[in-house]
């Protein structure tokens, strides 16, 4: 998928109010107008801007938007599965998530429906304070993207992997640099929210 059909689909499907929040979180944390003022912005300058900023992390990275896509896909994926419960209703759904994660090349649609599953089983891990699911709630209502954004900013990672044995932590996710994955990971879930809510997708 390129990234400019990405943003145009997703960003034009918002509604006026959700596309000013939006438009409000990414420019306090991620991107910056420095001639445009903000009341300006519509949606057409700041889908260009969206595309400039994937096009710039892809020349810094080396992953075009497909690579960043499955590095999506997968972090998501990592997010919840070690959460979910073996022959119970949550890992139907989680199993189906990744059949979707499977797709050579994801298209939105997919990308929706694995988003709204897995968004929905973090907010139920969120909601049992970690422990292990086996049942949750698979509708748009119960996705708190606050909530979602605060857990994910407090995961963490060992801070050093020696063979059998995880040494300290540190923080999983690091957004302080601007063309990194972490910072686009953190949009992307941003936009779905807002892009789930607004559209009702009902495709599980």
């Amino acid at each position: 998928m390129h990234s400019i059909e990405f943003i145009e689909e997703t960003i034009n499907k918002l509604t006026i109010d959700s596309f000013e929040q939006l438009k409000n979180i990414f420019i306090e944390k991620y991107i910056s107008f420095s001639i445009i003022k903000k009341e300006n912005v519509d949606k057409v300058i700041f889908s260009e801007k969206l595309c400039d900023y994937i096009e710039k992390l892809e020349l810094k990275t080396g992953d075009d938007f497909d690579k960043c896509l499955n590095k999506y896909t997968n972090e998501l994926i990592s997010l919840v599965k070690k959460n979910i419960e073996d022959d119970s209703r949550a890992k139907r759904y989680f199993d189906l998530a990744l059949n979707k994660a499977d797709s050579e090349n994801i298209n939105l649609v997919e990308l929706v429906d694995l988003t709204r599953i897995m968004l929905c089983l973090y907010s139920e891990i969120i909601k049992k304070k970690d422990m292990m699911i086996n049942n949750f709630d698979l509708s748009i209502r119960n996705i708190n993207l606050e909530n979602i954004l605060s857990k994910m900013n407090e995961e963490k990672v060992p801070e050093f992997d020696i063979g059998l044995f995880n040494v300290g932590s540190k923080k999983r996710f690091n957004t302080e640099a601007p063309y990194c994955f972490d910072t686009l990971f953190f949009m992307l879930i941003t936009l779905f929210c807002y892009y789930l809510k607004d559209t009702e997708v009902k495709g599980v």
